[in-house]
C-alpha cells in the first residue's frame, strides 16, 4: 500500500473506492475526505476499478487534491472470509462501509478505525461542514487550453447557462435505462421556461454526449451553442467551462451536478430534475440540495 509520507503501519487511515466516470470519482472522493478531515487521518483512493480494463479511468489527476493511493487489493483487507480474517479485522479495527441505498446514511460520518468506503455517495451531506476545502481541493492545477479566451471571457460576461443533456449509454444500455434514465425534453422545456423567467438575456451553453439529438430536440434555446464535442476532450474540460457558468440545467448526471456545485456564482440558479433514478426503488431525494429549484420529472419519463 502506497502511505502517505509519515503513516504508521499501525495508524488509522480511510480508503475511499474510486469508480464510474469524473462526477461519481468527485462525490467518492468528498466523502472519503470529510470522514478524514473528522477523523484527523489521511485519505488513500483506491483507483484499483478504474485501473481495470474497460472501466472509467481515473479522473481526479486535473484537480489540485493531495493524491495518495491505496493497494490494488485493499478491498480484500477489509472482507470478512475466515475466522482468523474477522478476528484479525476485529483486531485492527477494519471497518468495510457499503452504501445499502442512494439515501444519505449518518452512520458513515461516524465510521472509526481503518475505514474503507466503497459506495456512490451521491449527497453534499456527506461532505457537510467540509465544503470550503472541497473547493480547494478540487480547483484545477491547470486552467483547460481548449478553450477559447473569447468563448471564456463571453461566458464571463454574460448571464451564461449550462444545459446538461446526458444521454449515451443511459439510452442505449437497457440495464441503465431501467436503472438511471435520461431526462426527456419536456424536462428541459420546463427548465428553459423557468430560467427565462429568473434570469434576464440568459445565454444557453449545452453541453451532451449525443450533441446530434440535443440540436435536433431543444431548437427552442435560443440564443444557445452547442459547445460538446464527445471523444476529443477529455470530460473535465467541459466541466470546467461549465463551472465558469453562471446558472445551471442540470441532468440527472454526477457530472453535471459537480458543475453547478462548483460554480461560484452566489446569485445562481440551479434546475435539477425530482428525481434521480428511473428505477423506482431508487430513493434519490438526498441528491439534490434544497436550494436547488427541482422539476418533476416521471419515472417513465426517464426511462422512455
Amino acid at each position: 500500500m502506497d502511505k502517505p509520507k509519515g503513516l504508521s503501519p499501525h495508524a488509522s487511515f480511510v480508503i475511499t473506492r474510486l469508480q464510474g466516470g469524473l462526477g461519481s470519482q468527485l462525490f467518492q472522493y468528498a466523502a472519503g475526505r470529510r470522514l478524514s478531515l473528522a477523523r484527523g487521518v489521511p485519505l488513500l483512493l483506491d483507483r484499483s476499478a478504474a485501473l481495470d480494463t474497460g472501466a472509467r479511468p481515473y479522473a481526479l489527476d486535473p484537480f489540485s487534491i493531495a493524491e495518495a493511493f491505496s493497494a490494488p487489493d485493499a478491498r480484500a483487507d477489509f472482507e470478512s472470509r475466515t475466522v482468523l480474517q474477522r478476528m484479525a479485522r476485529r483486531a485492527q479495527r477494519r471497518r468495510l462501509v457499503t452504501e445499502p441505498s442512494p439515501r444519505f446514511d449518518p452512520r458513515v460520518l461516524e465510521a472509526g478505525g481503518r475505514v474503507y468506503l466503497d459506495g456512490y455517495w451521491r449527497s453534499a451531506r456527506y461532505f457537510a461542514g467540509a465544503e470550503d476545502t472541497i473547493r480547494k481541493d478540487l480547483a484545477w492545477k491547470v486552467a483547460p487550453a481548449s478553450w477559447s479566451a473569447e468563448l471564456v471571457a463571453r461566458v464571463d460576461a454574460q448571464a451564461a447557462v449550462s444545459v446538461h443533456v446526458r444521454r449515451g449509454d443511459r439510452v442505449s444500455d437497457p440495464r441503465l435505462a431501467g436503472r438511471l434514465g435520461a431526462c426527456p425534453v419536456s424536462y428541459y422545456r420546463r427548465a428553459w421556461r423557468l430560467i427565462r423567467e429568473r434570469v434576464p438575456e440568459p445565454w444557453f451553453l449545452v453541453f451532451s454526449d449525443d450533441p446530434a439529438w440535443a440540436r435536433a430536440q431543444l431548437t427552442f434555446l435560443e440564443p444557445a451553442k452547442f459547445v460538446s464535442d464527445p471523444g476529443h476532450r477529455p470530460d473535465h474540460e467541459d466541466l470546467w467551462l461549465m463551472t465558469r457558468c453562471r446558472h445551471h440545467v442540470i441532468a440527472n448526471s454526477a457530472f453535471s451536478w459537480w458543475a453547478a456545485w462548483l460554480s461560484g456564482a452566489t446569485d445562481k440558479t440551479v434546475v435539477a430534475p425530482d428525481r434521480w433514478f428511473a428505477d423506482r426503488a431508487c430513493d434519490g431525494r438526498d441528491v439534490v440540495p434544497p436550494e436547488w429549484a427541482r422539476l418533476a420529472v416521471d419515472e417513465r419519463a426517464l426511462s422512455g
